[in-house]
């Protein structure tokens, strides 16, 4: 029996957040492949559950909720920090897979049950703009992960460190050093992330809040001002890393 086109969008919703964690683990986010691996095998059963049995779209909106609720609403909650990143291809193009995915599955079951309950009649396969709707969105993901492969293939080459530059590296959940001791006047740090996912180098007096992509390295530059206080806090601005904090302070230049 073919399945309409709403229960099929659905099924194709559910498949795209399964591919997230695949797409994730194969680019080296092995933590976003791993944090979202049971909801996103969760997902594929019940994909399965409508592609064989056509069944089951009362359970299939109760999941594509949750989806809903965990992919999208938590990435809203936390300032949209991965989905404003698309220089992370490890984290912005499964983090990308995973909200169009759970919007087409809750969109897809709850037109499918609505349609369900009017007839065998209302269970149409879709008409030609419908199905050019979906080729669009999907041209469309396509391009933007090819363009996130190109800014991250441009952004995070390996850097070196200039003459004079502080290094810093990140590694799971600590910044080492953790504590930095500079003068007043231009500085440039380099951040090395070792993690298989971002981090941030923030400092709130400093409006310093750069994103640093899993295992890439930035160049930070910034001023310190000759009547600097002289101690800030460094913290990681990424939702679940709220114990991950350094300190900058500023010494005055002896001599």
């Amino acid at each position: 029996m073919r399945r309409s086109f709403y229960t099929r969008l659905a099924v194709a919703g559910f498949a795209l957040i399964f591919l997230s964690i695949i797409v994730a683990g194969a680019t080296g986010n092995a933590t976003g492949a791993f944090s979202f691996a049971p909801p996103a095998l969760f997902s594929l059963i019940v994909g399965l559950l409508l592609v064989i049995t056509g069944r089951g779209l009362i359970i299939a909106i109760v999941v594509s909720v949750l989806a809903l609720l965990l992919f999208v609403g938590l990435e809203a909650l936390g300032g949209l920090q991965v989905l404003g990143h698309p220089e992370s291809f490890s984290d912005f193009v499964p983090a990308l897979m995973r909200a169009v995915g759970s919007v087409m599955a809750f969109a897809g079951t709850l037109i499918a049950f609505r349609q369900a309950r009017r007839g065998p009649a209302a269970l149409h396969p879709g008409s030609p703009k419908q199905k050019r709707l979906v080729k669009v969105g999907a041209a469309g993901l396509v391009l933007l992960a090819v363009a996130s492969v190109f800014l991250t293939y441009t952004r995070n080459a390996d850097i070196d460190a200039p003459a004079g530059a502080s290094v810093v590296e990140t590694f799971e959940d600590d910044f080492s050093p953790s504590e930095l001791s500079l003068e007043p006047g231009p500085h440039t740090v380099l951040v090395v992330n070792r993690d298989s996912y971002a981090h941030t180098f923030s400092v709130d007096e400093l409006d310093l809040d750069v994103y640093v992509g899993p295992r890439a390295d930035r160049l930070i530059k910034f001023d310190i001002p000759d009547d600097d206080p002289g101690r800030h806090d460094l913290y990681c601005a990424v939702t679940g890393h709220e114990d991950m904090t350094g300190t900058i302070e500023f010494s005055q230049a002896t001599g």
